[in-house]
């Protein structure tokens, strides 16, 4: 996707009275109080294995999960898929917190600011998506502030979008790492299944943009493939200070 790509997204407000008005309500607040005091990640994906249908994406999340815990974290998946929660509870998954994108409203309270930068995202649900990650990982900041927050996301759809670019805007604590791995987008899929007609239209010019970007603003910015590395360099993504993160096999355990 070629860097002036022109991405339809709100013009964020980045002065602190606007920061300040992204809050938990008080139930989740009460909910996540086990997180106190210690390192929390946000896993926010539409994929999570054990919820639903799913492939690579879902089961690295569920293994990062799994690693994060076992070093003392405090996990949340922030679940971004717009179908109904089948699957096990948090506990079952092997979470410490599960938070639903579809049930936002009942997760934050808003300011006006933030309340219309929502309202104006509705045409899309890349951009309400993205600003709903954003917003969720500010206001656990907010509620615990000087934590290490670690915010990871897959590129694919470009969720990352508005959390890199606030986070590179200042408009995040130091505290926030937003990280975004690179598991399969847009372009990508088009050209390997050429699964649409035309790369033309509005939504996969938008969303690949989205990716592009996400990835290039991140924190930390990672890929498991040298081959899907190289071909999205192809396209005219920046991929300068991205680190490849192999898949380990414990083949010592069993040697």
């Amino acid at each position: 996707m070629a860097t002036g790509s022109n991405i339809n997204v709100p013009i964020l407000d980045t002065t602190k009275p606007a920061r300040r008005g992204v809050r938990l309500k008080p139930g989740i607040a009460d909910a996540l109080e086990p997180a106190r005091g210690r390192d929390i990640a946000i896993l926010l994906s539409t994929e999570f294995e054990g919820l639903y249908r799913n492939g690579g994406i879902g089961t690295y999340y569920r293994e990062l999960n799994r690693v994060l815990r076992g070093a003392g974290w405090y996990t949340i998946l922030f679940d971004l898929n717009y179908e109904p929660v089948t699957g096990a509870g948090s506990a079952a998954l092997g979470l410490d917190h599960l938070l639903c994108a579809d049930d936002f409203e009942r997760i934050l309270d808003l300011d006006h600011v933030h309340a219309c930068m929502l309202a104006a995202a509705r045409h899309s649900h890349l951009e309400m998506r993205g600003l709903q990650c954003m917003l969720l990982i500010q206001a656990l900041s907010n509620a615990f502030p000087g934590q290490r927050l670690y915010a990871e996301f897959h590129e694919m759809c470009g969720f990352g979008y508005h959390s890199a670019k606030a986070k590179e805007s200042g408009w995040m604590d130091p505290e926030v790492v937003v990280a975004v791995t690179m598991h399969s987008g847009h372009e990508w899929l088009h050209e390997a299944n050429r699964a649409l007609i035309s790369q033309s239209n509005e939504y996969f010019i938008n969303a690949a943009a989205l990716e592009e970007h996400s990835f290039r603003s991140a924190d930390l910015a990672m890929f498991p493939s040298e081959s899907l590395h190289a071909i999205v360099q192809s396209y005219g993504w920046r991929t300068e200070g991205s680190v490849k993160i192999p898949y380990n096999i414990p083949v010592q355990d069993h040697a």
